[in-house]
């Protein structure tokens, strides 16, 4: 075995709490070989109101509470994709072009242990695939402005695999006395028949508090929804009452299901380990061989490839050291100040909803939002002090900061596959050519391409001439066939140049005949 095999052997076991940010090797399977165990997935849904310090408050609520996944509407942004996020977060969102809107929906992934499919994506509608031990489950999250209908909804919501279980985390602002309005609006029926229609179930309580409140208005305009195969799952549904610094409050539940979850092992291969590891695997190759003649069907050789496996990794792990898992290390704004006033803030919030006196409740409210405005103040103040500490620090040029000047930390874009060859040179001239100048969609013109589109006045470019061998030397003057005395310094090398087939015509002589 050549040494770069040994280097990238993978071997896969289940991962533990110190080993969830491991890579994921979904390729190969030694699951029969582990115990399987039910865990929580943790999610998240709110509003932020394109606030950058609610984002920062919710990367501290993800970090406290361990979230796996969230479901976010409004979200805040810069140049048109979502900012503020930790980079080792797994954020689907995609850039605005030009004169296009910032999204108002977008869902992340705050563990590296998962590998989310994007299946749908729109400027308020994003729609994720996660692969479960048993089965499949679909994350949509959602956002309806108060002036739109649910039509976006509607269409996007239909592109969806309606077999899979799915799970809603939506702001729709419709009213509608199943969850918890005292009206219904023509938004809002017309929302409850979609979902009636179409087996989705709101796991709303009808205790729940208010998931909205601000000086002006209050309501629960954000829903979670499920589908009936995934209504069962979905537990642990509440209204937090932590601080959120958005006039939305979080909403949390849980997914109750089997993890499918791997991690990918890595070993170094020293230079004084390249003998005795040859030599194992030799060995133990030369035994397997003979083993080999017993095993005929598909299924012998999954258990043949199974137990080589196996003694491939046993090998190596008495042999070769570990490589370590390189982490990106968090730059950490949270101190104690900042800990002091959010609590401040958490207890007048109680005083309020606990105040019976009007004239007490307005004291209480406006104490609350000074000392709310001075918490945002110092929480921004505090994330920007620690990131110029981070750099000021950093003595090493090429490590951390290095990589986010080079775009080092993102995935690469998409590589198209090379197109297949063919015999025939025309073909795969054509084949090339397709594959470097893709299809003309007319739908992701920008504004400008659409004004030069549309203008209809401009005059079609004229089709290239066919092109004729013709020879030069048929249309040559007389002249200079049989040149005259005053171009006889002229090379002949005029005319054997003509005849040839090349069309670039050579002049040689003297200056001052040419």
């Amino acid at each position: 075995m050549s040494r770069c095999s040994v280097h990238f052997l993978p071997i896969l076991s289940y991962p533990t709490n110190q080993q969830v940010a491991h890579s994921i090797n979904q390729q190969l399977s030694l699951a029969s070989n582990n115990p399987t165990t039910a865990q929580a997935i943790r999610c998240t849904q709110i509003n932020l109101q394109r606030a950058e310090v609610a984002t920062a408050q919710l990367i501290q609520h993800a970090t406290e509470h361990s979230v796996d996944f969230m479901m976010i509407q409004e979200p805040y942004c810069r140049k048109g994709c979502i900012a503020s996020f930790p980079i080792a977060w797994k954020v689907s969102q995609s850039k605005a072009r030009n004169q296009d809107q910032e999204p108002r929906a977008r869902f992340i992934c705050c563990k590296s242990a998962w590998n989310p499919l994007l299946i749908k994506q729109d400027r308020d509608f994003v729609a994720i695939l996660i692969v479960l031990r048993n089965t499949q489950m679909i994350f949509i999250s959602a956002y309806s402005s108060p002036t739109d209908s649910i039509d976006n909804f509607v269409t996007n919501a239909t592109h969806v695999c309606p077999s899979t279980p799915q799970v809603y985390g939506c702001d729709f602002n419709a009213h509608h006395v199943n969850w918890g309005y005292q009206d219904i609006t023509p938004k809002g029926q017309a929302l409850e028949d979609y979902l009636t229609a179409n087996d989705l179930h709101l796991v709303n309580t009808s205790d729940a508090p208010l998931t909205f409140d601000n000086t002006y208005c209050k309501g629960l305009p954000d829903v979670t929804l499920a589908t009936g195969t995934a209504l069962s799952q979905v537990q642990d549904w509440k209204v937090s009452d932590e601080l959120s610094c958005s006039d939305h409050r979080y909403i949390t539940f849980t997914i109750n299901c089997d993890i499918n979850s791997y991690i990918l092992k890595r070993f170094k291969l020293p230079k004084d380990k390249i003998r005795p590891l040859t030599a194992a695997f030799s060995t133990l190759l030369t035994a397997e061989e003979e083993a080999l003649e017993a095993y005929n069907g598909k299924d012998d050789m999954e258990e043949f490839t199974a137990h080589l496996l196996n003694n491939f990794t046993t090998i190596c792990s008495h042999l070769l050291p570990t490589r370590a898992v390189k982490k990106l290390h968090s730059i950490s704004c949270w101190s104690k100040e900042l800990r002091q006033q959010r609590q401040k803030c958490r207890a007048l919030r109680r005083r309020i909803r606990t105040a019976n006196d009007k004239d007490t409740k307005l004291h209480y409210l406006s104490v609350f939002r000074k000392e709310r405005a001075v918490y945002k103040k110092i929480f921004l103040v505090a994330k920007i002090a620690s990131w110029k500490t981070f750099c000021t620090q950093n003595s090493n040029p090429y490590s951390f900061l290095h990589k986010l000047s080079t775009n080092k930390i993102y995935q690469p874009s998409q590589i198209f596959a090379h197109p297949s060859l063919t015999d025939i040179a025309g073909d795969t001239a054509a084949t090339y050519l397709d594959a470097l100048f893709l299809k003309d969609d007319p739908a992701q013109d920008t504004i400008e391409q659409k004004t030069i589109r549309a203008d209809t006045g401009l005059q079609a470019t004229p089709a290239d001439e066919a092109f004729t061998a013709i020879s030069a030397a048929d249309n040559l003057p007389l002249e200079l066939i049989n040149p005259p005395p005053m171009l006889c310094a002229l090379s002949w090398r005029i005319y054997n140049q003509v005849r040839q087939p090349s069309h670039c015509i050579h002049l040689t002589g003297p200056p001052e005949c040419l």
